[in-house]
């Protein structure tokens, strides 16, 4: 079944893919974030280091909020 007017998303089989592990945390980023090149900070889905099956929106708006306290405690 095809998601479409009437039929809402949830009850179908359209799939969705949250890419991530190209840049894991404790392997090209630390734990703040932080690239090796000065000032490069990589806050996407690339930071985790495997899928977990789940939308990763509020993992990603806290890694996000955790980014902005670390930069600005650190100017």
């Amino acid at each position: 079944m095809k998601p479409g007017p009437g039929r809402p998303a949830g009850n179908s089989l359209a799939l969705a893919a949250h890419p991530g592990g190209t840049a894991k945390i404790g392997d090209v980023v630390d734990a703040n974030l932080r690239t090796k090149f000065d000032n490069l900070y990589v806050c996407d889905c690339s930071v985790i280091p495997q899928s977990w099956g789940r939308p990763p929106t509020l993992t990603l708006l806290a890694l996000g909020r955790r980014l902005a306290k670390h930069l600005l405690e650190t100017q």
